[in-house]
């Protein structure tokens, strides 16, 4: 029991020292996923509308509602409020009206809810293309990493950062981490914005970029080193449902 207590000490300790040492300003995301009642659509798109239209306009409490398109959960839904901060959090709506509106008219809609986390955004491994606003439909891609690997995986990354950085790419794409351990296959996630499926049409031929950026023999080692950090990863495909997101005022 001594043994385990040290443990969880230790955890706590790391952990609070890796939050003290981020920094004070940061995007962040409060995520849900849910499964809605294939006979209460109607109603859950019009509870979910009224909640979010009236409680999640605007700031840090503003929330859109995605629905997953590709993958193996397509159909689900993420309500995302943000970006926040954990402080902004201590503010959110929690009045009794507010409270009960998603308990007696929105949770009655809901099949199931399969977990939700806050999601913050790795500034040093995110690259700000040229594409403008937010974007209509979001390729997200998660990591399953390997124990004490997550350091390897972030030089990894910065490999790729490099070779958005000097080819100036069009596109952008942001590393998010989960603040909480809630899913053992969910470590990290990349996420890029598009607007138009053509996007996947377009060749930018990242292999020769990243040859040119990192030198010869770099794509097969690139190659090795992220098979050898991760246990998989899964692709999904969301897209807004802006009828059912609060309204920025």
């Amino acid at each position: 029991m001594k043994k385990i207590t040290s443990l969880i000490l230790i955890t706590l300790f790391v952990s609070a020292m890796s939050f003290a040492q981020e920094e004070d300003s940061y995007v962040m995301f409060d995520n849900t996923r849910f499964t809605v009642k294939s006979d209460m659509m109607k109603e859950f798109g019009k509870a979910m509308a009224e909640h979010n239209q009236k409680y999640h306009n605007d700031g840090p409490y503003h929330a859109n509602l995605w629905m997953v398109t590709v993958g193996e959960h397509s159909g689900d839904f993420i309500w995302s409020m943000g970006p926040c901060t954990f402080s902004e959090l201590d503010g959110s709506p929690d009045s009794k009206e507010h409270t009960e509106d998603w308990v007696f008219n929105v949770m009655p809609t809901i099949e199931e809810m399969h977990g939700s986390n806050m999601w913050r955004r790795d500034g040093k491994r995110s690259y700000d293309g040229t594409d403008e606003g937010q974007s209509s439909k979001l390729s997200i891609t998660t990591f399953d990493i390997k124990p004490h690997q997550t350091y390897r995986f972030k030089s990894i990354l910065d490999r790729v950062l490099k070779v958005y950085q000097e080819k100036e790419y069009e596109y952008s794409f942001s590393t998010y981490w989960p603040q909480f351990s809630t899913n053992p296959e969910e470590d990290v996630a990349i996420v890029s914005g598009f607007d138009k499926w053509a996007r996947f049409d377009k060749d930018r031929n990242f292999k020769a970029d990243f040859v040119e950026v990192n030198g010869k023999g770099s794509w097969e080692n690139f190659i090795e080193d992220l098979q050898s950090v991760i246990n998989g990863s899964q692709d999904e495909v969301w897209v807004i449902i802006e009828e059912m997101s609060g309204k920025s005022e």
